[in-house]
């Protein structure tokens, strides 16, 4: 019976988490908490009919914290920041829409790790913009369709010390 609801959980999981019917909002990752917010849409009408949040406490896979960090030269590079900047600053998140937002923490030691939050200004996807408009490097687009897969690939069950979906135990 237990093992019934598991597999049940696993598939509605995967089923919401579908590429043909959620559009993600935001992904934020602080170290201890995974955190995707996602848009369910029709198909039919390609209205926008449910904002959810998934959380999870589980480790993410090392690909998708890789992904989150890959951002960092990206973020410094936008807000014009030299690369030295980079030390002791952890990529947190994305927020989503026509264009992104990317969000890091850099932490001062010599000031009792005292944090600063960093944001890029809303930037759209090339695609997006009107002309004479400088949007997203397209490098930096492709780095967020990665975290993007990420963070779908761990709401269908990717996690630390784990290749691929959940397995079921019986």
């Amino acid at each position: 019976m237990k093992n019934q609801a598991i597999l049940n959980e696993k598939e509605e999981t995967e089923k919401q988490t579908s590429d043909t019917n959620i559009r993600i909002s935001k992904i934020k990752y602080d170290g201890k908490e995974t955190e995707v917010h996602y848009i369910e849409w029709s198909g039919e009408t390609g209205i926008d009919t449910k904002e959810t949040v998934f959380k999870s406490l589980d480790m993410p896979h090392s690909d998708f914290i890789n992904a989150l960090e890959d951002l960092t030269p990206e973020l410094l590079f936008l807000l014009e920041l030299p690369d030295e900047y980079a030390g002791n600053m952890n990529t947190r998140g994305i927020s989503l829409g026509q264009g992104a937002v990317i969000t890091a923490v850099k932490k001062f030691p010599d000031l009792g790790n005292k944090a600063l939050c960093l944001n890029t200004p809303y930037l759209e996807f090339e695609a997006n913009c009107k002309e004479g408009i400088i949007g997203l490097p397209k490098r930096t687009e492709l780095m967020i369709k990665k975290v993007e897969g990420e963070a779908k690939l761990f709401m269908e069950g990717k996690r630390k010390n784990m290749q691929g979906k959940l397995q079921l135990v019986t």
